[in-house]
């Protein structure tokens, strides 16, 4: 199982990337489908043997309930089986992944050798993302929409390093990482959002580097802490800003007028309604308003949605595209407005709630526990917190770097915290340092 892991790793990160470069045949863009299916089968077989022990009963109902939700508005819309099957394999492909690690015990050095391969897989983009930009400015051109390193497009990539950062982050505050080496990886990691110009990463770099500090920290170093993180991310933006504007040019808009509350809310809301056309012809204000204005036209769509599949594009053929999905393509470039569009206000609600299901058990199992797993379920609170606003951001569900990565150690967290829990001997610790102390004195490796 670990091979397989590691190898689903890879494949969600570099796969099309060299299939677009010709390195692969085309037919691997459909392996990340066929680790789903592979790791779905021993889930199912591992799960009835073990009767799926440490998966908390709170994750069967949300998933549960959003199935429900999916096959009532399936139902309600006579939605066809093309758009189904399409929209079921861009929502639901990575949600296997969330019960892998409940079935199969990975150890600590297992799961050490795993995130080593995800660093090591955001240090690549570093060169990679630096030879595209000189192979975009070599051609004459100031955009940052080409520096994708392996993962399609450039904000994805900037997202990925800004989760890799979260956890490294929280490694460092318990000392699972020296300070030098992660201001190292941190300014190295970091390299590819600048220069690709990402504006997203001066929201969700703080937020996420926050969140994991203060969850990461003791209670009485966490004001000390967040002020030296605070430090490192002035300092940080004093990097970014005067590169992301020398990237764009002379003749661009300069990053500080493009924050000023009138060029945000110009970006953010184009007046755009439904046939509008044109590329950035729709701000993700309009996504969102047009789609609840979409849903809230029947009661019926305003909670179950137009339908899985229904409002979505296919490049599978014609009988895969939904129905409303030529109407509607220009507002579904956002997960959150795709969601409302297709699941509804409750199916939208209970991703949700599994996000804020995931993020409760990393807080939990970061304060219980003081060993390797409680640094990066620390780390995964900021994670969890950037892909939870990034639903608002990208259609990220779509890219199978972060919802594979994000479900398989969501899963990896959650089942981590339920075994915590049933260990009979197990007393709760009232703070990270008082388990420190503990599993010092018994002579434990904290």
């Amino acid at each position: 199982m670990q091979f397989l892991t590691l190898a689903m790793i890879l494949c969600v990160t570099c796969t099309e990337f060299l299939v677009n470069l010709g390195f692969l045949p085309q037919l691997f863009k459909y392996l990340p489908e066929l680790f789903t299916a592979l790791f779905l089968i021993y889930i199912v077989v591992a799960g009835v043997a073990h009767r799926f022990q440490s998966i908390h009963p709170k994750y069967w109902l949300a998933f549960g309930s959003l199935f429900i939700v999916i096959i009532s508005g399936a139902l309600a819309n006579h939605v066809e089986v093309g758009p189904i099957v399409a929209g079921a394999r861009a929502l639901m492909k990575a949600a296997p992944l969330f019960f892998v690690a409940a079935v199969y015990p990975f150890n600590e050095r297992q799961i050490r050798l795993q995130l080593l391969l995800v660093a090591g897989i955001a240090l690549i983009q570093v060169p990679l993302a630096i030879a595209q930009r000189l192979w975009v400015t070599s051609q004459g051109r100031q955009t940052g929409d080409l520096i994708t390193g392996t993962l399609r497009i450039s904000s994805i990539l900037s997202i990925f390093q800004i989760c890799t950062v979260c956890v490294l982050v929280a490694l460092l505050v318990r000392k699972r990482l020296s300070r030098s080496a992660f201001i190292f990886l941190f300014l190295l990691i970091l390299i590819p959002t600048t220069i690709n110009e990402t504006k997203g990463t001066l929201f969700l770099l703080p937020i996420g580097l926050l969140a994991a500090v203060l969850v990461a920290a003791e209670p009485g170093r966490r004001l000390q802490i967040a002020l030296w993180s605070t430090i490192l991310l002035v300092g940080f933006g004093t990097l970014f800003i005067p590169i992301y504007n020398s990237m764009r040019g002379e003749n661009k808009t300069r990053l500080e007028q493009i924050l000023t509350q009138d060029s945000l809310e110009e970006r953010m809301y184009k007046n755009a309604q439904v046939g509008t056309y044109g590329e950035y012809s729709v701000g993700r204000g309009d996504a969102l308003a047009v789609s609840i204005k979409e849903i809230a036209k029947d009661p019926a769509r305003l909670v179950f949605g137009l339908g899985i599949g229904n409002a979505s594009m296919s490049s599978l053929s014609p009988t895969f595209t939904g129905k409303y999905a030529v109407r509607l393509d220009k507002f579904t470039f956002l997960s959150l407005s795709l969601f409302l569009l297709e699941i509804g206000t409750l199916g939208t609600a209970i991703v949700l709630i599994l996000h804020w299901l995931i993020l409760r058990d990393a807080q939990f199992l970061a304060h219980r526990h003081a060993g390797f797993m409680g640094a990066v379920s620390a780390g995964w609170v900021g994670v969890t917190v950037v892909m939870t606003i990034a639903l608002a951001y990208k259609a990220i569900h779509t890219f199978e770097s972060l919802s594979y990565l994000f479900w398989y150690f969501s899963g990896l967290v959650a089942s981590q915290r339920m075994r915590l829990e049933k260990l009979p001997s197990r007393k709760p610790y009232e703070s990270h340092s008082r388990s420190l102390q503990i599993r010092n004195v018994r002579g434990q490796p904290a």
